[in-house]
């Protein structure tokens, strides 16, 4: 049981941290394309 689990967590931690950083590359992105248009 514990064997099956904590693979499980590892997969959930990992796409979570994906989904994170996806996230912040798109604000990123938004920030520079906003910048480069004021310019």
């Amino acid at each position: 049981m514990g064997e099956s689990l904590l693979p499980d967590t590892v997969n959930i931690l990992i796409s979570h941290m994906l989904v994170i950083a996806k996230e912040k590359t798109k604000k990123k992105e938004r920030k520079s394309k906003w910048l480069f248009s004021t310019e």
